[in-house]
Protein backbone atom coordinates (compact mmCIF):
# COMPACT_ATOMS: atom_id res chain seq x y z
CA UNK A 1 0.00 0.00 0.00
CA UNK A 2 2.86 2.51 0.69
CA UNK A 3 4.57 1.44 -2.52
CA UNK A 4 1.35 2.37 -4.50
CA UNK A 5 1.05 5.85 -2.81
CA UNK A 6 4.94 7.16 -3.51
CA UNK A 7 4.22 5.74 -7.04
CA UNK A 8 1.09 7.91 -6.90
CA UNK A 9 2.81 11.03 -5.29
CA UNK A 10 6.02 10.42 -8.43
CA UNK A 11 3.51 10.46 -10.90
CA UNK A 12 2.14 13.61 -9.62
CA UNK A 13 5.32 15.07 -9.24
CA UNK A 14 6.49 14.35 -12.86
CA UNK A 15 3.34 15.38 -13.92
CA UNK A 16 3.34 18.72 -12.82
CA UNK A 17 6.99 19.24 -13.74
CA UNK A 18 6.09 18.16 -17.60
CA UNK A 19 2.68 20.26 -17.64
CA UNK A 20 2.79 23.46 -19.87
CA UNK A 21 1.40 26.25 -17.58
CA UNK A 22 1.58 28.82 -20.77
CA UNK A 23 0.74 27.40 -24.16
CA UNK A 24 0.65 30.95 -25.19
CA UNK A 25 4.10 32.00 -24.56
CA UNK A 26 5.51 29.08 -26.03
CA UNK A 27 5.90 30.92 -29.32
CA UNK A 28 8.98 33.48 -27.15
CA UNK A 29 10.87 30.28 -26.25
CA UNK A 30 10.13 27.80 -29.24
CA UNK A 31 13.57 29.19 -30.46
CA UNK A 32 15.70 28.11 -27.81
CA UNK A 33 14.33 24.42 -28.25
CA UNK A 34 16.47 24.87 -31.59
CA UNK A 35 20.35 24.14 -32.15
CA UNK A 36 20.61 27.39 -34.06
CA UNK A 37 18.70 28.93 -31.12
CA UNK A 38 21.75 28.11 -28.60
CA UNK A 39 24.38 29.57 -31.47
CA UNK A 40 22.53 32.81 -31.06
CA UNK A 41 22.16 32.87 -27.29
CA UNK A 42 26.27 32.59 -27.40
CA UNK A 43 26.85 35.07 -29.51
CA UNK A 44 24.33 37.23 -27.86
CA UNK A 45 26.40 36.27 -24.43
CA UNK A 46 29.48 36.34 -25.37
CA UNK A 47 29.17 39.97 -26.72
CA UNK A 48 27.93 41.23 -23.15
CA UNK A 49 31.43 39.31 -22.12
CA UNK A 50 33.13 41.70 -24.25
CA UNK A 51 31.49 45.06 -23.62
CA UNK A 52 31.85 43.95 -19.36
CA UNK A 53 34.90 41.79 -19.01
CA UNK A 54 37.36 41.88 -21.83
CA UNK A 55 38.44 41.58 -25.61
CA UNK A 56 38.06 37.99 -25.28
CA UNK A 57 34.30 38.18 -25.28
CA UNK A 58 34.53 39.61 -28.28
CA UNK A 59 36.54 36.43 -30.30
CA UNK A 60 34.00 34.09 -28.59
CA UNK A 61 31.94 36.20 -30.20
CA UNK A 62 33.12 36.40 -34.03
CA UNK A 63 33.90 32.66 -33.87
CA UNK A 64 30.07 31.78 -33.02
CA UNK A 65 29.13 34.39 -35.70
CA UNK A 66 31.52 32.28 -38.40
CA UNK A 67 30.07 28.64 -36.71
CA UNK A 68 26.44 30.03 -37.42
CA UNK A 69 27.50 31.50 -41.07
CA UNK A 70 29.16 28.36 -41.98
CA UNK A 71 26.26 26.27 -40.68
CA UNK A 72 24.08 28.11 -42.85
CA UNK A 73 26.07 29.09 -46.08
CA UNK A 74 27.34 25.82 -46.19
CA UNK A 75 24.42 23.34 -46.47
CA UNK A 76 22.65 25.48 -48.50
CA UNK A 77 25.53 25.89 -51.01
CA UNK A 78 25.37 22.05 -51.23
CA UNK A 79 22.10 21.59 -52.08
CA UNK A 80 21.59 23.81 -54.76
CA UNK A 81 24.39 21.72 -56.40
CA UNK A 82 22.51 18.70 -56.10
CA UNK A 83 19.53 16.89 -58.01
CA UNK A 84 18.12 14.18 -56.80
CA UNK A 85 15.63 11.02 -58.30
CA UNK A 86 13.91 7.92 -56.84
CA UNK A 87 13.30 5.49 -59.69
CA UNK A 88 10.56 3.48 -58.62
CA UNK A 89 9.71 -0.09 -60.70
CA UNK A 90 6.38 -0.36 -61.84
CA UNK A 91 5.60 -3.50 -59.56
CA UNK A 92 3.02 -4.26 -57.11
CA UNK A 93 3.44 -5.30 -53.46
CA UNK A 94 1.53 -6.74 -50.10
CA UNK A 95 2.64 -5.36 -46.67
CA UNK A 96 6.18 -7.11 -45.42
CA UNK A 97 7.37 -7.69 -49.04
CA UNK A 98 11.21 -6.60 -49.16
CA UNK A 99 11.41 -4.06 -52.72
CA UNK A 100 14.94 -2.27 -53.89
CA UNK A 101 14.50 1.21 -54.61
CA UNK A 102 17.29 3.57 -56.68
CA UNK A 103 18.19 6.48 -55.63
CA UNK A 104 20.24 8.70 -57.92
CA UNK A 105 21.81 11.64 -57.07
CA UNK A 106 23.71 14.33 -59.18
CA UNK A 107 26.35 16.03 -57.64
CA UNK A 108 27.86 19.23 -59.83
CA UNK A 109 30.08 20.45 -57.50
CA UNK A 110 33.71 19.88 -57.21
CA UNK A 111 33.79 18.52 -53.43
CA UNK A 112 32.09 15.91 -51.88
CA UNK A 113 28.90 16.18 -50.08
CA UNK A 114 28.19 15.01 -46.97
CA UNK A 115 25.60 13.78 -44.63
CA UNK A 116 22.90 14.14 -46.70
CA UNK A 117 19.25 12.21 -45.57
CA UNK A 118 15.84 11.74 -47.48
CA UNK A 119 12.88 12.31 -45.56
CA UNK A 120 9.31 11.11 -46.67
CA UNK A 121 6.50 8.33 -45.73
CA UNK A 122 7.79 5.07 -47.07
CA UNK A 123 4.93 3.34 -45.34
CA UNK A 124 7.53 2.28 -42.53
CA UNK A 125 6.14 1.21 -39.03
CA UNK A 126 6.34 5.05 -37.53
CA UNK A 127 5.86 5.80 -33.68
CA UNK A 128 3.71 8.74 -32.64
CA UNK A 129 5.27 11.73 -33.27
CA UNK A 130 8.28 9.85 -34.73
CA UNK A 131 10.43 11.89 -37.45
CA UNK A 132 9.80 10.12 -41.31
CA UNK A 133 13.49 9.84 -42.23
CA UNK A 134 14.06 6.90 -44.62
CA UNK A 135 17.61 6.54 -44.98
CA UNK A 136 20.96 8.48 -44.72
CA UNK A 137 23.50 9.21 -47.62
CA UNK A 138 27.01 9.63 -45.69
CA UNK A 139 29.00 10.63 -49.00
CA UNK A 140 27.96 11.93 -52.71
CA UNK A 141 31.54 11.88 -54.47
CA UNK A 142 32.09 15.29 -56.56
CA UNK A 143 31.63 15.56 -59.71
CA UNK A 144 29.49 12.74 -59.80
CA UNK A 145 25.86 10.39 -61.31
CA UNK A 146 25.76 7.68 -57.95
CA UNK A 147 23.17 5.40 -57.73
CA UNK A 148 22.10 3.94 -54.12
CA UNK A 149 20.38 1.01 -54.05
CA UNK A 150 17.47 1.25 -50.81
CA UNK A 151 15.96 -1.35 -49.62
CA UNK A 152 12.37 -0.83 -48.57
CA UNK A 153 10.03 -3.22 -46.98
CA UNK A 154 5.91 -1.76 -46.43
CA UNK A 155 4.25 -2.57 -43.43
CA UNK A 156 1.46 -0.47 -44.21
CA UNK A 157 -0.99 -0.18 -47.41
CA UNK A 158 -1.13 2.49 -49.46
CA UNK A 159 0.77 4.47 -51.89
CA UNK A 160 4.70 4.19 -51.97
CA UNK A 161 6.06 6.68 -51.52
CA UNK A 162 3.23 8.33 -49.96
CA UNK A 163 3.09 12.01 -50.14
CA UNK A 164 6.33 14.13 -51.00
CA UNK A 165 10.03 13.39 -50.36
CA UNK A 166 12.75 15.55 -49.50
CA UNK A 167 16.19 15.59 -49.10
CA UNK A 168 18.17 17.35 -46.33
CA UNK A 169 21.37 18.42 -45.38
CA UNK A 170 22.58 20.06 -42.21
CA UNK A 171 26.43 19.06 -42.40
CA UNK A 172 28.65 20.42 -41.23
CA UNK A 173 26.84 21.52 -37.38
CA UNK A 174 23.72 20.57 -37.73
CA UNK A 175 21.43 24.24 -36.70
CA UNK A 176 19.54 24.11 -39.74
CA UNK A 177 18.22 21.39 -42.24
CA UNK A 178 18.19 22.64 -45.72
CA UNK A 179 15.47 20.94 -47.76
CA UNK A 180 15.15 19.78 -51.60
CA UNK A 181 12.40 17.81 -53.25
CA UNK A 182 13.25 14.77 -54.77
CA UNK A 183 11.49 14.00 -58.29
CA UNK A 184 10.10 10.39 -58.46
CA UNK A 185 8.81 8.36 -61.49
CA UNK A 186 5.78 6.75 -60.40
CA UNK A 187 4.35 5.35 -57.60
CA UNK A 188 3.55 1.88 -56.19
CA UNK A 189 0.38 0.47 -54.57
CA UNK A 190 0.92 -1.50 -51.91
CA UNK A 191 -1.77 -4.34 -51.40
CA UNK A 192 -2.88 -5.09 -48.08
CA UNK A 193 -1.39 -8.74 -46.47
CA UNK A 194 -3.62 -11.88 -47.25
CA UNK A 195 -3.41 -14.97 -45.52
CA UNK A 196 -3.65 -18.31 -47.22
CA UNK A 197 -6.89 -20.11 -46.50
CA UNK A 198 -8.11 -23.27 -48.21
CA UNK A 199 -10.93 -25.33 -49.01
CA UNK A 200 -14.87 -23.70 -48.96
CA UNK A 201 -16.99 -22.55 -45.85
CA UNK A 202 -19.64 -24.16 -44.52
CA UNK A 203 -23.23 -23.67 -46.20
CA UNK A 204 -26.09 -23.33 -44.69
CA UNK A 205 -28.54 -23.18 -47.27
CA UNK A 206 -30.07 -25.22 -49.94
CA UNK A 207 -27.20 -25.15 -52.32
CA UNK A 208 -24.33 -28.26 -52.79
CA UNK A 209 -21.57 -26.06 -51.95
CA UNK A 210 -20.48 -22.97 -52.77
CA UNK A 211 -19.99 -23.26 -56.16
CA UNK A 212 -23.28 -24.04 -57.01
CA UNK A 213 -25.63 -27.12 -57.37
CA UNK A 214 -25.44 -29.41 -60.32
CA UNK A 215 -27.74 -28.10 -62.83
CA UNK A 216 -28.34 -30.57 -66.15
CA UNK A 217 -26.50 -28.52 -68.80
CA UNK A 218 -23.39 -30.30 -70.29
CA UNK A 219 -20.28 -30.26 -68.05
CA UNK A 220 -17.87 -32.46 -66.68
CA UNK A 221 -19.53 -32.90 -63.36
CA UNK A 222 -22.43 -35.59 -61.57
CA UNK A 223 -24.68 -37.82 -63.56
CA UNK A 224 -25.09 -38.87 -66.88
CA UNK A 225 -27.77 -36.84 -68.79
CA UNK A 226 -27.16 -38.20 -72.39
CA UNK A 227 -24.77 -38.99 -75.39
CA UNK A 228 -23.53 -36.91 -78.23
CA UNK A 229 -20.86 -37.17 -81.23
CA UNK A 230 -17.26 -36.76 -80.18
CA UNK A 231 -16.06 -33.33 -80.66
CA UNK A 232 -12.61 -32.03 -80.51
CA UNK A 233 -11.42 -31.92 -77.13
CA UNK A 234 -13.24 -33.96 -75.31
CA UNK A 235 -11.88 -36.47 -72.84
CA UNK A 236 -11.32 -40.05 -73.85
CA UNK A 237 -12.84 -41.49 -70.49
CA UNK A 238 -16.18 -39.61 -71.20
CA UNK A 239 -16.17 -41.67 -74.43
CA UNK A 240 -19.53 -44.20 -74.48
CA UNK A 241 -17.79 -47.32 -75.96
CA UNK A 242 -21.53 -49.57 -76.09
CA UNK A 243 -23.48 -46.25 -78.05
CA UNK A 244 -20.42 -45.46 -79.98
CA UNK A 245 -19.97 -49.24 -81.29
CA UNK A 246 -23.84 -49.22 -81.69
CA UNK A 247 -23.95 -46.18 -84.03
CA UNK A 248 -20.39 -46.67 -85.66
CA UNK A 249 -19.35 -43.30 -84.47
CA UNK A 250 -17.84 -41.91 -81.37
CA UNK A 251 -19.91 -40.89 -78.91
CA UNK A 252 -19.25 -39.51 -75.44
CA UNK A 253 -21.33 -39.15 -72.18
CA UNK A 254 -22.76 -35.28 -71.34
CA UNK A 255 -22.86 -34.75 -67.57
CA UNK A 256 -24.19 -32.59 -65.57
CA UNK A 257 -22.40 -29.16 -64.80
CA UNK A 258 -22.20 -27.31 -61.08
CA UNK A 259 -23.90 -23.33 -61.46
CA UNK A 260 -21.92 -20.43 -60.29
CA UNK A 261 -22.60 -18.65 -57.17
CA UNK A 262 -21.41 -15.41 -56.51
CA UNK A 263 -20.29 -14.54 -53.67
CA UNK A 264 -20.36 -11.37 -51.73
CA UNK A 265 -17.57 -9.34 -48.99
CA UNK A 266 -18.73 -6.94 -46.76
CA UNK A 267 -16.45 -5.26 -44.52
CA UNK A 268 -17.57 -2.65 -41.94
CA UNK A 269 -15.67 0.40 -42.00
CA UNK A 270 -17.15 2.76 -39.73
CA UNK A 271 -14.70 4.88 -37.92
CA UNK A 272 -17.37 4.50 -34.99
CA UNK A 273 -16.82 0.98 -34.85
CA UNK A 274 -12.86 1.04 -35.02
CA UNK A 275 -10.41 1.13 -32.22
CA UNK A 276 -6.66 0.86 -32.18
CA UNK A 277 -3.52 2.71 -32.98
CA UNK A 278 -0.90 2.44 -35.83
CA UNK A 279 -1.01 -0.68 -38.40
CA UNK A 280 -2.41 -2.74 -35.72
CA UNK A 281 -6.19 -0.84 -35.64
CA UNK A 282 -9.11 -2.72 -36.00
CA UNK A 283 -9.95 -0.89 -39.22
CA UNK A 284 -6.71 -2.13 -40.56
CA UNK A 285 -7.42 -5.41 -39.17
CA UNK A 286 -10.65 -5.97 -41.17
CA UNK A 287 -9.30 -4.36 -44.56
CA UNK A 288 -6.49 -7.20 -44.72
CA UNK A 289 -9.36 -10.34 -43.58
CA UNK A 290 -11.66 -8.58 -46.40
CA UNK A 291 -8.67 -8.73 -48.60
CA UNK A 292 -7.93 -12.94 -47.28
CA UNK A 293 -11.21 -13.52 -48.50
CA UNK A 294 -11.65 -11.87 -52.27
CA UNK A 295 -8.53 -13.07 -52.68
CA UNK A 296 -9.12 -16.95 -52.03
CA UNK A 297 -12.73 -16.62 -53.27
CA UNK A 298 -10.93 -15.50 -56.80
CA UNK A 299 -8.79 -17.89 -57.07
CA UNK A 300 -11.57 -20.55 -56.14
CA UNK A 301 -13.04 -19.40 -59.77
CA UNK A 302 -16.08 -17.65 -58.21
CA UNK A 303 -17.59 -14.00 -58.98
CA UNK A 304 -16.72 -11.82 -55.58
CA UNK A 305 -18.15 -8.60 -55.21
CA UNK A 306 -16.76 -6.34 -52.07
CA UNK A 307 -18.63 -4.12 -50.23
CA UNK A 308 -17.11 -1.28 -48.29
CA UNK A 309 -19.73 0.35 -45.61
CA UNK A 310 -18.87 3.69 -43.67
CA UNK A 311 -16.91 5.69 -46.06
CA UNK A 312 -20.33 7.46 -48.14
CA UNK A 313 -17.86 10.47 -49.27
CA UNK A 314 -15.29 8.07 -51.00
CA UNK A 315 -15.94 8.18 -54.65
CA UNK A 316 -16.70 4.25 -54.75
CA UNK A 317 -17.61 1.75 -52.29
CA UNK A 318 -18.05 -1.78 -54.29
CA UNK A 319 -16.36 -3.07 -56.81
CA UNK A 320 -15.96 -6.88 -58.23
CA UNK A 321 -13.48 -9.20 -59.80
CA UNK A 322 -14.97 -9.40 -63.43
CA UNK A 323 -11.15 -7.19 -64.48
CA UNK A 324 -9.16 -10.00 -62.26
CA UNK A 325 -8.07 -9.61 -58.16
CA UNK A 326 -6.04 -7.14 -58.80
CA UNK A 327 -8.66 -4.19 -59.41
CA UNK A 328 -10.05 -4.85 -55.42
CA UNK A 329 -6.56 -4.84 -54.15
CA UNK A 330 -5.90 -1.57 -55.51
CA UNK A 331 -9.57 -0.48 -54.51
CA UNK A 332 -8.68 -1.58 -51.10
CA UNK A 333 -4.73 -0.32 -51.24
CA UNK A 334 -6.40 3.44 -51.62
CA UNK A 335 -9.12 3.37 -49.22
CA UNK A 336 -8.27 6.12 -46.48
CA UNK A 337 -7.11 5.36 -43.38
CA UNK A 338 -9.03 5.50 -40.09
CA UNK A 339 -8.28 8.50 -39.15
CA UNK A 340 -8.75 10.55 -42.23
CA UNK A 341 -11.54 13.19 -42.05
CA UNK A 342 -13.49 11.32 -45.26
CA UNK A 343 -14.58 8.94 -42.73
CA UNK A 344 -16.59 11.22 -41.26
CA UNK A 345 -20.04 9.37 -41.22
CA UNK A 346 -23.37 9.76 -39.28
CA UNK A 347 -25.29 6.95 -37.63
CA UNK A 348 -28.25 7.50 -39.54
CA UNK A 349 -26.59 7.32 -43.03
CA UNK A 350 -24.77 4.15 -42.14
CA UNK A 351 -27.80 2.53 -41.21
CA UNK A 352 -29.62 3.56 -44.45
CA UNK A 353 -26.44 2.42 -46.35
CA UNK A 354 -26.22 -1.22 -44.50
CA UNK A 355 -30.11 -1.75 -45.09
CA UNK A 356 -29.26 -0.71 -49.22
CA UNK A 357 -25.95 -3.16 -49.28
CA UNK A 358 -28.13 -6.22 -47.23
CA UNK A 359 -30.52 -6.29 -50.06
CA UNK A 360 -28.41 -6.10 -52.98
CA UNK A 361 -26.10 -8.95 -51.47
CA UNK A 362 -25.72 -11.65 -53.77
CA UNK A 363 -25.03 -15.20 -53.18
CA UNK A 364 -23.00 -16.55 -50.53
CA UNK A 365 -21.92 -13.27 -48.35
CA UNK A 366 -19.21 -13.03 -45.48
CA UNK A 367 -19.55 -9.93 -43.21
CA UNK A 368 -16.30 -8.20 -41.71
CA UNK A 369 -17.35 -6.36 -38.21
CA UNK A 370 -16.38 -5.09 -35.32
CA UNK A 371 -20.85 -4.70 -34.61
CA UNK A 372 -22.83 -7.53 -35.04
CA UNK A 373 -25.65 -6.39 -33.36
CA UNK A 374 -27.60 -4.46 -36.20
CA UNK A 375 -27.34 -7.59 -38.20
CA UNK A 376 -28.65 -9.62 -35.75
CA UNK A 377 -31.37 -6.93 -35.25
CA UNK A 378 -32.17 -7.09 -38.85
CA UNK A 379 -33.39 -10.92 -38.09
CA UNK A 380 -32.47 -14.24 -39.54
CA UNK A 381 -29.78 -14.32 -42.36
CA UNK A 382 -28.90 -18.00 -42.76
CA UNK A 383 -26.51 -16.75 -46.19
CA UNK A 384 -24.74 -14.72 -44.15
CA UNK A 385 -21.60 -15.68 -42.62
CA UNK A 386 -20.44 -13.25 -39.49
CA UNK A 387 -16.24 -12.57 -38.62
CA UNK A 388 -16.77 -10.66 -35.38
CA UNK A 389 -13.42 -8.51 -34.48
CA UNK A 390 -13.49 -7.79 -30.43
CA UNK A 391 -12.42 -4.07 -30.10
CA UNK A 392 -10.94 -5.55 -26.43
CA UNK A 393 -8.15 -6.84 -28.50
CA UNK A 394 -7.03 -3.63 -30.19
CA UNK A 395 -7.61 -0.83 -27.91
CA UNK A 396 -4.53 -1.46 -25.48
CA UNK A 397 -5.79 -3.42 -23.12
CA UNK A 398 -4.07 -6.99 -22.13
CA UNK A 399 -7.15 -8.93 -21.16
CA UNK A 400 -9.23 -9.71 -23.71
CA UNK A 401 -13.17 -10.19 -23.57
CA UNK A 402 -15.39 -11.91 -25.97
CA UNK A 403 -18.34 -10.07 -27.15
CA UNK A 404 -21.47 -8.96 -25.49
CA UNK A 405 -23.60 -7.33 -27.45
CA UNK A 406 -26.53 -8.92 -27.18
CA UNK A 407 -26.15 -12.16 -25.09
CA UNK A 408 -25.50 -15.24 -26.32
CA UNK A 409 -27.56 -14.75 -29.39
CA UNK A 410 -24.62 -13.07 -30.97
CA UNK A 411 -22.40 -15.48 -30.45
CA UNK A 412 -23.95 -18.25 -31.66
CA UNK A 413 -23.88 -16.66 -35.13
CA UNK A 414 -20.86 -15.53 -35.37
CA UNK A 415 -18.73 -17.68 -37.38
CA UNK A 416 -14.89 -16.64 -36.45
CA UNK A 417 -13.63 -14.73 -33.64
CA UNK A 418 -10.49 -12.41 -33.87
CA UNK A 419 -9.48 -11.66 -30.86
CA UNK A 420 -6.13 -9.60 -31.08
CA UNK A 421 -3.91 -8.13 -34.08
CA UNK A 422 -1.18 -10.52 -33.45
CA UNK A 423 -3.78 -13.34 -33.03
CA UNK A 424 -5.89 -12.44 -36.42
CA UNK A 425 -4.01 -14.22 -39.27
CA UNK A 426 -4.07 -18.01 -37.74
CA UNK A 427 -7.78 -17.22 -36.32
CA UNK A 428 -8.69 -16.61 -39.64
CA UNK A 429 -7.20 -19.78 -41.52
CA UNK A 430 -8.32 -21.70 -38.20
CA UNK A 431 -12.10 -20.33 -38.33
CA UNK A 432 -11.94 -21.05 -41.88
CA UNK A 433 -10.57 -24.69 -41.78
CA UNK A 434 -12.74 -25.33 -38.84
CA UNK A 435 -15.79 -24.52 -41.01
CA UNK A 436 -14.44 -26.22 -43.92
CA UNK A 437 -13.96 -29.44 -41.80
CA UNK A 438 -17.58 -29.39 -40.36
CA UNK A 439 -19.06 -29.04 -44.10
CA UNK A 440 -21.53 -31.58 -44.78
Amino acid sequence: MAIETVKNIGCKILSAANHDFCPSCNWMIDWCKQPIGWVVAAIGFSFLVGLQVGPQGYVLCFGFIALLILGLVWPWISMKGVACELMIPEVRLREGESLTLVFRVRNFWPLPIFGMMVKGDFLQELEENAEPVMFSLRRVSAWSETEFQIPVTPRRRGRLPRGELQVTNAFPFGLKDISKLVSQSASIRVWPSVEPLGGYPKVDTNRFNLQGSLVDRSGNEGETIGVRQYRDGDQIRSVHWAQSIRSQRLMVRERQTPTTSAATVVIDLSPSHHTGKGIHNSFECAIRIGASLCNHLHNSCLPVRLVCLGIPNYQREVVDNRSGVDAMMDFLADLPTLDSAALACNAESRKAILSKQVAACEGRTFWVTTSASDLIAMGAMPAVQLIQIELEGFDGRNEVKLSRLVGQRVSDQIGIQITAPDLAPSQLAAGWSGSVAHEV
